[in-house]
C-alpha cells in the first residue's frame, strides 16, 4: 500500500531532478557536441520526460485531489467528465511546454492553423460539442449527483415521465438506471431543454402525495384514521416526518382527501413507495367496508345492496377471512359471529400486557398495533411486528388459557373483536375437526413466532456486545493517554 501510494511521487521527483541537472548531465556526457541525430536523441529524451511527468502529475490529480479532497468533503463519486477534462487540460500544458521549450518553435501558425481546423470540426460535431459544454454546466451548476434519484419530463423522451437513479456523467451522455433494470442514456444537451425533478435534493427525504375520492355516506373522521393507518403499514414510507392524510375538496364525485408522505428514494423509489402505499389503502379500505367513488348511476326498486363489504357489519365474512376458522361450516361462523364483541382502543393504548391471564383473542378491522415482546438481552421490551387489518393474536390464551406471551399497542386508533373461551367451546363440541385444524394453524404460527423472537434476541445481542467492545476500548484509550 506504501509503494503504490509513493510510487506517483518517486516518478514525479526522477523528472524534476532530470529537468532541473539537465544542463549538468548535458555538459558531463558532452551531450553539445553530439550530431544532429545526437540532439535529436536528447531532445527525445526531455519529450519522454514531459509526457512522463503528464503522466505522474495526471494520477496525483485523480487519486489526491478528485478521489481524494474533493470526493471526501462532497461525500459523493466525482463524476469522471471531471477527470477528464483535467486530463486534457494537463496534456495541452504538457504539449505546449514541449513544442515551444524543447523543440524550439512558435506556436502563431500552429494556432492559426488549429483555428480553422476547430471551425471545420466544430460544424461537423456541433452536436458532440453541445453535449460537451452542457455536461461541463451540470457538473458546475450540479443539479444532481451520482446516486440521486431524478425525474425528467419531456416529450422527446415520450409522453410519460422518466423516473430513475443517475449512475454516471461523462462528457456526453448521463446515464440513468430505471426502476425496472434498465439502463438510459440521455445526450446531456437535452437536460438544457427539459424539467427535472430531484427526489434526493435538497435533502434525502422527498414528500410525495396520492389523491383519493370517497364515497359521501363514509365519516371523514372514520376515513382520516383508516388512510393515516394505512399509510404507516406502507413500506418505505418514513415514520418522520410523520405522514399527514388532509381533506382537499369536495364535488360531485365524493370527498377526496390527500395523503403526503415521506420516503428516502435512496433506500426505495417513488414508484414502489406508491405501490406500497395504494395497496395498503386498498386492505384498510375493504376491511373498514369503504369503497372508493366512482361515477355511477345506481336505480333500484328494491333495497339497494351493499356495494363492498362492511366488516364491521358483516361479521360473517370477517371471520371466513380468518384462517384459524377455515375449516369452520358456514353454519359454525354464523353461530361465532353473533358472540363477537366489538372493542375501540385509542392510539398508544394497550390491548394486552404479557404475563397477563387471558381467555380470548382478537382480530382487527381497523388500526395498527404494534407487538412488544420482553427479550432475556434486553431491559426493555422490543418492537418485533406491526399489525393490520386482516390480522388476530391472542389464540394461544384463548385455547390453551396461558398468560399473554407479548403486549400489544396500538400505532393508531384501533377497532377489534374479541372472541372469548364461552363462544368457541361450544364449536368444538359441534365440529370434532375444527380442534385439530386451529392446533396445525397455530403451531405454525408459533413456530413463525419464536423465529422473529430468535431474530430479534441475535440482534440485540449483537448490539450489547459493540457497545461492550466499545466501552472496553474506550477504558483502554483512558488509561493508555492518562484521561
Amino acid at each position: 500500500m506504501l509503494i503504490a501510494l509513493l510510487r506517483p511521487l518517486l516518478g514525479l521527483s526522477i523528472s524534476l531532478i532530470t529537468f532541473y541537472f539537465w544542463p549538468v548531465l548535458r555538459d558531463l556526457f558532452s551531450i553539445t557536441a553530439l550530431s544532429l541525430s545526437d540532439l535529436s536523441i536528447s531532445r527525445f529524451i526531455l519529450i519522454l520526460a514531459c509526457l512522463f511527468s503528464y503522466s505522474i502529475i495526471n494520477k496525483l490529480v485523480d487519486r489526491y485531489l478528485w478521489d481524494g479532497i474533493v470526493q471526501s468533503r462532497s461525500g459523493r463519486p466525482v463524476p469522471a467528465l471531471l477527470k477528464t477534462i483535467s486530463s486534457i487540460l494537463l496534456l495541452f500544458i504538457c504539449a505546449t511546454f514541449i513544442f515551444t521549450l524543447v523543440l524550439n518553435r512558435s506556436l502563431t501558425g500552429v494556432l492559426a492553423v488549429g483555428g480553422g481546423m476547430s471551425l471545420i470540426i466544430g460544424i461537423a460535431l456541433q452536436n458532440m460539442i453541445a453535449d460537451f459544454f452542457s455536461g461541463l454546466a451540470i457538473n458546475i451548476d450540479r443539479p444532481f449527483h451520482i446516486g440521486d434519484f431524478i425525474m425528467l419530463n419531456n416529450r422527446r423522451l415520450g409522453d410519460d415521465e422518466l423516473i430513475g437513479r443517475v449512475v454516471s456523467i461523462n462528457w456526453r451522455t448521463t446515464r440513468l438506471e430505471k426502476t425496472d433494470g434498465t439502463l438510459v442514456v440521455i445526450p446531456n444537451n437535452l437536460f438544457s431543454m427539459m424539467v427535472l425533478t430531484n427526489f434526493s435534493m435538497p435533502q434525502s427525504k422527498s414528500r410525495f402525495e396520492l389523491s383519493y375520492c370517497i364515497d359521501f355516506a363514509s365519516d371523514s373522521g372514520r376515513v382520516c384514521k383508516i388512510l393515516s393507518a394505512a399509510v404507516l403499514s406502507a413500506p418505505s414510507v418514513l415514520a418522520e416526518p410523520p405522514p399527514k392524510v388532509r381533506i382537499d375538496r369536495v364535488d360531485d364525485k365524493g370527498v377526496h382527501y390527500i395523503i403526503r408522505y415521506w420516503i428516502e428514494p435512496r433506500l426505495g423509489s417513488p414508484l414502489r413507495a406508491r405501490d406500497g402505499v395504494n395497496s395498503a389503502v386498498l386492505k384498510h379500505l375493504r376491511f373498514a367496508g369503504i369503497s372508493i367513488a366512482y361515477e355511477r348511476n345506481d336505480i333500484y326498486f328494491a333495497q339497494m345492496p351493499p356495494r363492498q363489504v362492511d366488516f364491521t357489519n358483516n361479521l360473517e365474512a370477517l371471520l371466513s377471512r380468518v384462517e384459524l376458522f377455515k375449516s369452520l361450516p358456514q353454519e359454525g361462523i354464523t353461530q361465532l359471529s353473533k358472540a363477537l364483541e366489538a372493542r375501540r382502543f385509542v392510539q398508544g393504548e394497550k390491548v394486552v400486557k404479557a404475563g397477563d391471564s387471558g381467555a380470548s383473542m382478537f382480530i382487527i378491522v381497523e388500526g395498527l398495533l404494534e407487538v412488544f415482546l420482553d427479550i432475556e438481552v434486553s431491559t426493555d421490551d422490543v418492537r418485533v411486528a406491526t399489525m393490520s387489518p386482516g390480522d388476530y393474536f391472542g389464540e394461544m390464551s384463548l385455547i390453551t388459557g396461558t398468560p399473554r406471551s407479548a403486549t400489544i399497542i396500538t400505532k393508531t386508533d384501533a377497532l377489534v373483536y374479541e372472541i372469548n373461551r364461552d363462544s368457541i367451546e361450544p364449536l368444538f363440541e359441534s365440529y370434532s375437526a375444527l380442534p385439530e385444524s386451529i392446533a396445525r394453524t397455530i403451531t405454525h404460527r408459533e413456530f413463525l413466532r419464536k423465529s422473529v423472537v430468535a431474530e430479534a434476541e441475535e440482534r440485540m445481542a449483537l448490539a450489547n456486545a459493540e457497545q461492550e467492545e466499545s466501552a472496553q476500548l474506550l477504558m483502554r484509550m483512558k488509561r493508555f493517554f492518562q484521561i
